[in-house]
């Protein structure tokens, strides 16, 4: 059984498929009561040779895991930022020494990045 919305979502990608002649894709998250899945949906329409949809072909790709994994990393980007941002003195992570290129860095001020800063770079680098 597929829950709403999603059903009405499928519907009209079926019949974008079916007018557009062409394979549908989208990212469909369904709730079910015990869990949540995200899937990548693609939908192939098949015409007959006077071009009626006899047949349309559908797969899910679930990338439930992916994306709760792209949101651990964010979370874990943003306190990271929060942990720079709260450091006094000038912090930035640089990816090789001598090269100056700034991964991240820490607020000094206010809207003022410890890397937007070339002066602050003479030291560290």
């Amino acid at each position: 059984m597929i829950p709403e919305p999603s059903v009405s979502i499928i519907r009209d990608n079926y019949k974008k498929a079916i007018k557009e002649k062409r394979i549908v894709r989208w990212q469909e998250t369904s709730e079910y009561p015990a869990w949540v899945k995200v899937g990548e949906v693609s939908i192939s329409p098949f015409f007959d040779d006077i071009g009626i949809c006899t047949h349309l072909v559908g797969s899910v790709h679930d990338i439930t895991e992916r994306k709760r994994a792209e949101e651990n990393l964010e979370k874990e980007s943003r306190m990271r930022m929060a942990l720079l941002d709260n450091i006094p003195g000038c912090i930035a992570l640089i990816l090789k020494k001598g090269t100056r290129e700034i991964v991240a860095s820490n607020k000094v001020g206010p809207g003022d990045r410890c890397g937007s800063r070339p002066d602050m770079l003479q030291d560290m680098c």
